[in-house]
């Protein structure tokens, strides 16, 4: 089960951001931002940055506010919640073609809460962040089979899980946060 959750996880959780996406300006209660404001407050708009980067969603004094979605010049796309700029709350961030993403929580622009991290190569973080960094209970899994499973501090495993009992018990409860996370998305 905890390797079906690991494969299939983050696909239930994108597939809930891009039911997300879809109701970003389309269910919302702000009206839409007409094109001809330089200041947009309380709507929902489409704004191309000079740097060719492009913003969907919903604004408020002016600022990315609510729901919406963050296209960078460089392919990198976020999808989700923003709080005056920055990206605060549930959301997705897909670096470059996709290889690698980031599907958890944020606060103050950085993963910052529970999430999952993962790699180009398949291997995966699921677990606890603080400020960018793996910290708190979480379980890293390499391509080849390894887990460190454990207590992290700023991205290094302090305190390793070797209990098969152990981390069969981290294994359910990393399971059962992420079904709780898809579940309020």
């Amino acid at each position: 089960m905890y390797a079906v959750l690991m494969k299939y996880g983050s696909t239930l959780i994108l597939a809930a951001l891009f039911i997300l996406q879809g109701k970003i300006g389309n269910s919302s209660t702000l009206s839409q931002c007409a094109a001809n404001l330089k200041y947009y407050d309380n709507c929902v708009g489409r704004f191309k940055y000079q740097n060719g980067a492009i913003y969907v969603g919903e604004w408020k004094n002016d600022k990315r506010h609510g729901r919406g979605k963050f296209i960078l010049p460089n392919g990198a796309t976020y999808v989700g919640e923003w709080k005056n700029n920055e990206r605060s709350g549930k959301g997705e961030f897909v670096f470059g073609r996709g290889l690698i993403k980031y599907i958890g929580d944020w606060r103050s622009d950085k993963k910052h809460g529970w999430g999952t991290f993962t790699l180009s190569d398949g291997s995966a973080y699921v677990g606890e962040w603080k400020s960018d960094k793996r910290h708190g209970k979480g379980t890293f899994t390499y391509t080849n089979g390894k887990i460190d499973a454990g207590m992290w501090v700023a991205n290094k495993l302090v305190t390793r899980k070797e209990d098969p009992k152990a981390l069969k018990r981290h294994r359910r409860a990393v399971e059962a946060k992420r079904k709780a996370e898809a579940e309020k998305l």
